[in-house]
């Protein structure tokens, strides 16, 4: 799974890879959103998280990730620098 949270700036950034670790956090350039992965996602094969498209790595979760699984659609995200 992966949550996506919208903002308010677009830009793209090389490396950009589907393919993403538990844990980081990743701009989502086809959804011009923050992507936090937090495990397998429908497009995943076993253990794997894979995002629909291309993301780029901007940091990790710190903390329990799992915790990102009771995030619902409307909720408030915090996202804070460490």
């Amino acid at each position: 799974m992966a949550s996506a949270f919208r903002q308010g700036k677009t830009f793209a950034l090389s490396g950009a890879r589907s393919m993403v670790r538990w844990r980081e956090r990743h701009y989502w350039l086809a959804g011009a959103a923050l992507a936090l992965p937090f495990g397998a996602t429908p497009l995943s094969r076993g253990a794997e998280s894979r995002l629909a498209s291309a993301a780029n790595v901007l940091g990790r979760v710190v903390g329990d990730h799992r915790a990102l699984a009771a995030v619902r659609d409307g909720d408030t995200v915090r996202v804070d620098r460490a």
